[in-house]
């Protein structure tokens, strides 16, 4: 990090080996999160990740997703600041379930959790892969000069559980060779896909076509306790099988009020069994919008007012060990 006193304006970050950028089928971004090490706990208290809230998270939709503040606006950084970073990272090349990795799944049921997934532990495989280095590339976006200063905030849709689990609800398939002519099966695929339970061997039903009842929701309100201020960036962290989520804010005698919505990107490009495209992986989240255009008009935050974060995944097949956290930057008012 840029050493003296600056103004973070933003976070780029991605996976790379000596050759380049790596794609999320050889090494799958679960997290990676930033911590002020001046910055005290926030709203969830010290709950979640290292025991205290992260400043800047963000997974496997790094590339595709906008993580700059507005220009005049920045998170002040001191002398006193000590950075450090939570890095969670999955080989998952040569993995037997790659499903079962990226999401650490319990290998006696029960779900996924990261807890599974202890630094140096190993998914089951069916090759020995060579050892490889690979490295954690960050960009950093930062003024000398002041700029308004922001109020960084993580909220999350489990109440501060961090994960939870999404079981299925509604019947799915396998792609698989051997049907219409013109359909959306993989050629060189069984009657289990790939059979490594990739997240492009899976059949699923457009958004339009899925039944309510085929949609899970986790949804947390929470008081907002700081000083009166406006709303200036937002952004997601959403794992596989997310629809979307939503940030809404809630006051007495008023219509619950929609601040942002935002929506996941998945990877359109299937090169299997070659190396896929960095940035455009079939079946995983490469990109989630964030809140540039909702916030342009500022939305307005008074201290006591609740806001409500909302997530929807869908419940075919399942997912385990998902994420839902929303982060927010407010600046304080200046009307004064």
């Amino acid at each position: 990090m840029p050493l003296g006193e600056w103004w973070l304006r933003g976070l780029e970050v991605e996976v790379v080996d000596a050759n380049g950028s790596v794609p999320l089928t050889e090494v799958y971004l679960h997290h990676v999160a930033f911590y002020d090490g001046s910055a005290g706990v926030d709203m969830c208290g010290g709950a979640n990740l290292d025991s205290r809230d992260s400043l800047w998270d963000v997974g496997a939709e790094s590339r595709g997703t906008r993580t700059m503040f507005p220009d005049g606006y920045g998170y002040p950084v001191t002398n006193e600041s000590t950075w450090t970073a939570n890095i969670h990272l999955i080989r998952s090349e040569g993995a037997l379930n790659v499903k079962r990795c990226i999401e650490c799944a319990n290998p006696d049921g029960g779900g996924g959790s990261e807890d599974v997934c202890a630094d140096g532990s190993r998914c089951a495989a069916n090759t020995s892969v060579p050892s490889k280095d690979y490295f954690v590339s960050y960009t950093v976006y930062y003024d000398r000069e002041p700029t308004s200063p922001v109020t960084y905030r993580t909220l999350d849709a489990t109440a501060c559980q961090l994960e939870f689990n999404v079981p299925a609800a509604c019947p799915w398939s396998f792609h698989h060779a051997g049907l219409t002519a013109g359909s959306t099966q993989f050629k060189g695929m069984g009657l289990t896909g790939t059979g490594f339970y990739w997240p492009f061997d899976f059949l699923l039903d457009p958004l339009e076509d899925l039944p309510a009842h085929c949609v899970a929701t986790r949804a947390w309100t929470v008081r907002w306790d700081q000083n009166d201020g406006r709303l200036v960036f937002g952004k997601g962290h959403l794992h596989i099988g997310a629809i979307d989520m939503s940030l809404y804010r809630l006051r007495a005698n008023q219509t619950n009020e929609l601040l942002c919505r935002v929506v996941p990107t998945y990877g359109a490009v299937n090169n299997w069994p070659g190396r896929q495209t960095p940035g455009d992986e079939k079946g995983y989240v490469v990109g989630i919008s964030n809140c540039d255009l909702a916030f342009q008009d500022e939305p307005y935050l008074r201290h006591g007012d609740l806001l409500r974060v909302e997530a929807r995944y869908r419940q075919q097949p399942w997912y385990d060990g998902v994420m839902a956290l929303f982060d927010i930057a407010v600046a304080d008012d200046d009307s004064d």
